[in-house]
């Protein structure tokens, strides 16, 4: 048997793997020595190193060489230790290098003009829909506390989303139907792109930090009469399909049957 395939045998019976050069030579090394001083073998300690005595010196190879595997296994977990810990002080000396060297308040930044263009919405459509749903997030049933929600008339503060987005190349319509009152977390889930309801059964699908899709349920709400436009759900279902199939992510929950 040659020394190479002593060190498959070993590394086949410990499943050893190496991280580093150094762990390989290192190994190596400490087979071929055994080797060399095994009686057997004395005569033939040049390459390639074949090893006699199979039945009885490869497992006494495997006893002696155990405690060496076992060390080399410690200083490779020690290794890591120490990556792990040089990388938490690294990331720690950056946090305290950027809060202390930002203890003085600096200068107002310069104003700086700019052309732009921006789509110009209905507001009658937002406003009124927001006091139907007595500015409630239609996914969380939340609505925020102002004071003159508290002190004046009850109104509490939400925002509207466009389904279908209305710029950004996506040139979805300004009217209800692609409409929905969110608080502004909700809002901003939407917004990113990983939440999104589902057309078929109008449930909530949002993708967590877990890189897990969850199904969030109904909306809490849905006033008579708002009839949520079929083509904005699909379109905008599509885009977060493709996003999560090319994220690897799970999605059989969320298709139909």
């Amino acid at each position: 048997m040659r020394i190479n395939d002593v060190k498959s045998l070993i590394r086949q019976d410990r499943s050893l793997m190496f991280e580093t050069a150094n762990q390989r030579r290192s190994f190596n090394n400490t087979v071929q020595g055994i080797m060399e001083r095994s009686a057997p073998n004395r005569a033939y300690s040049h390459y390639p190193y074949y090893f006699h005595g199979v039945k009885h010196g490869v497992y006494r190879l495997l006893e002696e060489g155990h405690a060496r595997l076992n060390s080399l296994h410690a200083e490779n977990v020690e290794e890591e230790r120490q990556l792990e810990q040089q990388e938490r002080n690294r990331r720690e000396a950056e946090r305290r290098s950027f809060l202390q060297s930002r203890t003085e308040p600096p200068n107002l930044p310069d104003p700086v003009e700019f052309n732009g263009r921006r789509f110009v919405r209905d507001r009658s459509f937002t406003t009124r829909l927001k006091k139907i749903y007595g500015n409630s997030c239609q996914v969380c049933g939340s609505a925020i506390a102002t004071f003159e929600s508290v002190f004046d008339d009850n109104r509490g503060y939400a925002e509207v989303h466009h389904i279908r987005p209305l710029g950004s190349g996506h040139q979805g319509p300004d009217y209800p139907p692609n409409m929905l009152v969110l608080c502004p977390n909700h809002h901003a889930y939407f917004d990113l792109g990983t939440m999104a309801l589902n057309p078929e059964s109008l449930e909530v699908y949002c993708l967590e930090l877990d890189g897990e899709l969850h199904n969030k349920g109904g909306l809490t709400w849905v006033e008579p009469g708002h009839q949520f436009d079929s083509e904005c759900l699909q379109y905008v279902w599509g885009l977060f399909r493709r996003k999560l199939v090319d994220h690897g992510v799970d999605i059989s929950d969320a298709e139909p049957d």
